[in-house]
Protein backbone atom coordinates (compact mmCIF):
# COMPACT_ATOMS: atom_id res chain seq x y z
CA UNK A 1 0.00 0.00 0.00
CA UNK A 2 2.87 2.68 0.39
CA UNK A 3 4.50 1.79 -2.76
CA UNK A 4 1.43 2.20 -4.57
CA UNK A 5 1.15 5.20 -2.36
CA UNK A 6 4.70 6.28 -3.19
CA UNK A 7 3.96 5.96 -6.96
CA UNK A 8 0.68 7.52 -7.32
CA UNK A 9 2.44 10.72 -5.33
CA UNK A 10 5.33 10.36 -7.21
CA UNK A 11 3.98 10.72 -10.61
CA UNK A 12 0.91 13.15 -9.57
CA UNK A 13 4.70 15.87 -8.87
CA UNK A 14 6.36 14.88 -11.88
CA UNK A 15 3.65 16.02 -13.58
CA UNK A 16 3.22 18.97 -11.50
CA UNK A 17 6.89 19.42 -12.00
CA UNK A 18 7.30 19.07 -15.73
CA UNK A 19 4.09 20.92 -16.79
CA UNK A 20 1.90 22.14 -13.67
CA UNK A 21 -1.44 20.71 -11.82
CA UNK A 22 -4.27 22.59 -10.69
CA UNK A 23 -4.64 22.76 -6.76
CA UNK A 24 -7.60 20.57 -6.74
CA UNK A 25 -6.07 18.13 -8.85
CA UNK A 26 -3.27 17.75 -6.37
CA UNK A 27 -5.84 17.74 -3.55
CA UNK A 28 -7.97 15.17 -5.25
CA UNK A 29 -4.51 12.69 -5.62
CA UNK A 30 -3.33 13.54 -1.50
CA UNK A 31 -7.04 12.06 -0.86
CA UNK A 32 -7.02 9.15 -2.93
CA UNK A 33 -3.59 8.39 -1.18
CA UNK A 34 -5.01 9.25 2.20
CA UNK A 35 -7.94 6.94 1.61
CA UNK A 36 -5.45 3.78 0.60
CA UNK A 37 -3.25 4.18 3.56
CA UNK A 38 -5.59 4.62 6.32
CA UNK A 39 -8.76 2.57 5.53
CA UNK A 40 -7.24 -0.08 2.95
CA UNK A 41 -4.21 -0.65 4.85
CA UNK A 42 -5.32 0.42 8.35
CA UNK A 43 -2.87 3.01 9.23
CA UNK A 44 -4.56 5.14 11.61
CA UNK A 45 -4.54 7.41 14.52
CA UNK A 46 -6.35 4.76 17.20
CA UNK A 47 -6.21 6.78 19.88
CA UNK A 48 -5.59 10.89 21.16
CA UNK A 49 -3.58 9.55 23.63
CA UNK A 50 -4.90 12.42 26.43
CA UNK A 51 -4.88 15.26 23.94
CA UNK A 52 -7.51 18.17 24.76
CA UNK A 53 -8.58 15.10 27.81
CA UNK A 54 -9.22 12.82 25.20
CA UNK A 55 -8.35 9.13 27.16
CA UNK A 56 -10.84 6.64 25.28
CA UNK A 57 -10.30 5.44 21.84
CA UNK A 58 -11.74 6.70 18.83
CA UNK A 59 -14.22 5.23 17.40
CA UNK A 60 -13.60 4.20 13.45
CA UNK A 61 -15.07 7.02 11.88
CA UNK A 62 -13.49 9.92 14.38
CA UNK A 63 -9.98 7.68 13.56
CA UNK A 64 -10.70 7.91 10.05
CA UNK A 65 -11.43 11.78 9.64
CA UNK A 66 -8.51 12.20 12.01
CA UNK A 67 -6.20 10.30 10.10
CA UNK A 68 -6.67 11.55 6.66
CA UNK A 69 -6.84 15.21 7.59
CA UNK A 70 -3.26 14.45 9.22
CA UNK A 71 -2.26 13.12 6.11
CA UNK A 72 -3.08 15.43 3.99
CA UNK A 73 -1.59 18.09 6.31
CA UNK A 74 1.57 16.15 6.38
CA UNK A 75 2.41 15.57 3.25
CA UNK A 76 1.23 19.57 2.10
CA UNK A 77 3.46 20.58 4.85
CA UNK A 78 6.78 18.63 3.69
CA UNK A 79 6.18 20.39 0.19
CA UNK A 80 5.16 23.68 1.13
CA UNK A 81 8.77 23.76 2.60
CA UNK A 82 10.41 23.25 -0.31
CA UNK A 83 11.31 26.73 -0.44
CA UNK A 84 14.96 27.71 -0.16
CA UNK A 85 17.84 24.94 -1.08
CA UNK A 86 18.58 22.75 1.23
CA UNK A 87 15.60 23.52 3.19
CA UNK A 88 13.40 20.32 2.95
CA UNK A 89 16.16 17.97 2.35
CA UNK A 90 17.61 19.35 5.66
CA UNK A 91 14.20 19.34 7.90
CA UNK A 92 13.79 15.79 6.39
CA UNK A 93 17.09 14.70 7.57
CA UNK A 94 16.59 15.91 11.25
CA UNK A 95 12.97 14.76 11.82
CA UNK A 96 13.90 10.67 10.37
CA UNK A 97 16.95 10.72 12.04
CA UNK A 98 14.82 11.16 15.04
CA UNK A 99 11.88 8.68 14.39
CA UNK A 100 14.79 6.23 13.68
CA UNK A 101 16.10 6.68 16.81
CA UNK A 102 12.31 5.97 18.07
CA UNK A 103 11.74 2.86 16.53
CA UNK A 104 15.20 1.81 17.51
CA UNK A 105 14.28 2.17 20.95
CA UNK A 106 10.95 0.59 20.64
CA UNK A 107 12.22 -2.51 18.83
CA UNK A 108 10.77 -1.86 15.60
CA UNK A 109 13.85 -2.82 13.46
CA UNK A 110 12.20 -2.42 9.57
CA UNK A 111 10.51 1.33 10.52
CA UNK A 112 13.81 2.42 12.44
CA UNK A 113 15.43 1.11 8.86
CA UNK A 114 13.23 3.01 6.61
CA UNK A 115 13.74 6.10 8.64
CA UNK A 116 17.21 6.11 8.82
CA UNK A 117 17.55 4.90 5.11
CA UNK A 118 15.76 8.47 4.44
CA UNK A 119 18.18 10.08 6.59
CA UNK A 120 20.81 8.92 4.12
CA UNK A 121 19.19 9.69 1.29
CA UNK A 122 18.23 12.98 2.45
CA UNK A 123 21.74 13.73 3.58
CA UNK A 124 23.12 13.01 0.14
CA UNK A 125 20.87 15.23 -1.21
CA UNK A 126 21.18 18.25 0.56
CA UNK A 127 25.07 17.61 -0.05
CA UNK A 128 23.39 18.48 -4.00
CA UNK A 129 20.89 20.23 -3.11
CA UNK A 130 22.50 23.23 -0.70
CA UNK A 131 23.10 26.50 -2.30
CA UNK A 132 23.94 27.16 -4.56
CA UNK A 133 21.75 23.77 -5.35
CA UNK A 134 22.41 21.46 -8.36
CA UNK A 135 19.49 19.40 -8.37
CA UNK A 136 16.26 19.92 -6.83
CA UNK A 137 13.37 17.93 -4.96
CA UNK A 138 10.31 19.01 -6.55
CA UNK A 139 6.79 18.45 -5.73
CA UNK A 140 7.86 14.64 -6.99
CA UNK A 141 9.61 14.17 -4.12
CA UNK A 142 8.31 16.15 -1.52
CA UNK A 143 5.12 14.63 -1.86
CA UNK A 144 6.88 11.01 -1.35
CA UNK A 145 8.99 12.24 1.72
CA UNK A 146 5.74 13.57 3.17
CA UNK A 147 3.58 10.41 2.81
CA UNK A 148 6.59 8.48 4.56
CA UNK A 149 6.01 11.19 7.24
CA UNK A 150 2.50 10.33 7.49
CA UNK A 151 3.63 6.35 8.29
CA UNK A 152 6.13 7.19 9.99
CA UNK A 153 4.32 9.67 12.37
CA UNK A 154 1.53 7.73 12.65
CA UNK A 155 3.66 4.69 13.36
CA UNK A 156 5.22 6.17 15.77
CA UNK A 157 1.67 7.29 17.89
CA UNK A 158 0.47 3.81 18.09
CA UNK A 159 3.77 1.66 18.41
CA UNK A 160 3.44 -0.26 21.54
CA UNK A 161 6.64 0.29 23.45
CA UNK A 162 6.80 -2.52 26.11
CA UNK A 163 10.16 -3.35 24.86
CA UNK A 164 11.37 0.00 24.84
CA UNK A 165 14.00 1.80 28.15
CA UNK A 166 11.73 3.75 30.70
CA UNK A 167 12.28 6.79 29.72
CA UNK A 168 10.92 6.25 26.44
CA UNK A 169 7.83 4.15 27.58
CA UNK A 170 6.94 7.83 29.66
CA UNK A 171 7.18 10.14 26.54
CA UNK A 172 3.67 11.21 25.26
CA UNK A 173 4.10 10.18 21.39
CA UNK A 174 1.69 11.80 19.73
CA UNK A 175 3.26 15.45 20.94
CA UNK A 176 6.82 14.08 20.42
CA UNK A 177 6.04 13.60 16.51
CA UNK A 178 4.21 17.19 16.12
CA UNK A 179 7.26 18.41 17.91
CA UNK A 180 9.61 16.56 15.02
CA UNK A 181 7.62 18.13 12.47
CA UNK A 182 7.12 21.23 14.38
CA UNK A 183 8.76 23.59 11.27
CA UNK A 184 6.48 22.50 8.78
CA UNK A 185 3.67 21.83 10.60
CA UNK A 186 3.67 25.29 11.74
CA UNK A 187 4.63 27.13 8.65
CA UNK A 188 1.90 25.24 7.31
CA UNK A 189 -0.73 26.87 9.08
CA UNK A 190 0.78 30.05 9.30
CA UNK A 191 -0.12 30.50 5.71
CA UNK A 192 -2.74 29.19 5.51
CA UNK A 193 -4.21 31.36 8.15
CA UNK A 194 -2.88 33.90 6.19
CA UNK A 195 -4.25 32.65 2.85
CA UNK A 196 -7.71 32.10 4.41
CA UNK A 197 -7.64 35.40 5.87
CA UNK A 198 -7.12 37.52 2.86
CA UNK A 199 -9.94 36.16 1.31
CA UNK A 200 -7.78 33.28 -1.02
CA UNK A 201 -7.58 29.50 -1.15
CA UNK A 202 -5.41 27.96 1.28
CA UNK A 203 -3.70 26.01 -1.65
CA UNK A 204 -3.01 29.16 -3.33
CA UNK A 205 0.76 29.35 -3.94
CA UNK A 206 2.55 32.56 -2.45
CA UNK A 207 6.03 34.01 -0.87
CA UNK A 208 4.56 34.31 2.81
CA UNK A 209 6.47 31.10 4.44
CA UNK A 210 8.61 32.09 7.19
CA UNK A 211 11.60 31.11 5.13
CA UNK A 212 10.94 33.43 2.62
CA UNK A 213 10.77 35.72 5.26
CA UNK A 214 14.04 35.00 5.91
CA UNK A 215 15.16 35.33 2.41
CA UNK A 216 13.67 38.93 2.42
CA UNK A 217 15.78 40.25 4.86
CA UNK A 218 18.88 39.25 3.14
CA UNK A 219 20.09 36.34 5.16
CA UNK A 220 20.42 33.71 2.51
CA UNK A 221 19.34 30.76 1.42
CA UNK A 222 22.33 28.35 3.14
CA UNK A 223 22.37 30.67 6.58
CA UNK A 224 18.02 30.89 6.24
CA UNK A 225 18.13 26.49 6.07
CA UNK A 226 20.81 25.77 8.47
CA UNK A 227 19.41 28.22 10.93
CA UNK A 228 15.69 26.64 10.88
CA UNK A 229 17.47 23.28 11.24
CA UNK A 230 19.36 24.11 15.01
CA UNK A 231 15.30 26.09 15.72
CA UNK A 232 13.88 22.04 14.74
CA UNK A 233 16.37 20.46 16.98
CA UNK A 234 15.99 22.65 20.06
CA UNK A 235 11.88 22.44 19.45
CA UNK A 236 12.71 18.43 19.68
CA UNK A 237 14.92 18.85 22.51
CA UNK A 238 12.87 21.46 24.57
CA UNK A 239 10.08 18.76 24.27
CA UNK A 240 12.06 15.93 25.68
CA UNK A 241 13.53 18.55 28.43
CA UNK A 242 9.69 19.32 29.36
CA UNK A 243 8.59 15.17 29.77
CA UNK A 244 11.68 13.82 30.92
CA UNK A 245 13.64 16.67 33.71
CA UNK A 246 10.27 19.11 34.59
CA UNK A 247 8.12 15.74 34.59
CA UNK A 248 5.11 17.44 32.92
CA UNK A 249 2.59 14.54 31.81
CA UNK A 250 -0.48 16.78 30.82
CA UNK A 251 -0.72 15.62 27.03
CA UNK A 252 -2.80 19.05 26.63
CA UNK A 253 -0.12 21.26 28.58
CA UNK A 254 2.44 20.02 27.12
CA UNK A 255 1.31 20.73 23.44
CA UNK A 256 0.10 23.89 24.50
CA UNK A 257 3.71 24.74 25.74
CA UNK A 258 5.15 23.23 22.69
CA UNK A 259 2.93 25.42 20.23
CA UNK A 260 3.57 28.47 22.27
CA UNK A 261 7.94 28.05 22.27
CA UNK A 262 8.24 27.08 19.08
CA UNK A 263 6.25 30.37 17.64
CA UNK A 264 7.83 32.40 20.30
CA UNK A 265 11.55 30.64 19.07
CA UNK A 266 11.40 31.16 15.32
CA UNK A 267 9.95 35.15 15.89
CA UNK A 268 13.06 35.53 18.69
CA UNK A 269 15.40 33.84 16.15
CA UNK A 270 13.79 36.30 12.85
CA UNK A 271 14.09 39.34 14.70
CA UNK A 272 17.67 38.30 16.22
CA UNK A 273 19.14 37.93 12.61
CA UNK A 274 17.07 40.98 10.95
CA UNK A 275 18.65 42.99 13.70
CA UNK A 276 22.37 42.07 13.14
CA UNK A 277 21.63 42.53 9.44
CA UNK A 278 20.22 46.20 9.55
CA UNK A 279 23.13 47.03 12.05
CA UNK A 280 25.54 45.79 9.22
Amino acid sequence: FLMSSLILLFFVGVKDDIIGTAPVKKLIAHIIVAFILVVMAGLRIESMHGIFGILNPLNLWQSYLLSIFAYLVIINSINLIDGLDGLAGLVSLLASIFFGILFYYSGNIPLSLLSFVLSGTMLGFVFFNFYPARVFMGDAGSLAIGSIFCVLAINAINENYLLAPNWVQSLNKAVLALSILAYPLIDTLRVFSLRILKGKSPFTADKNHIHHSFEKIGFGHAKSSLSIFIYGLIVVLFQLFLQLFLNINNPTLLLFIQVVFSCFLIAVIYFIVKSIINKN
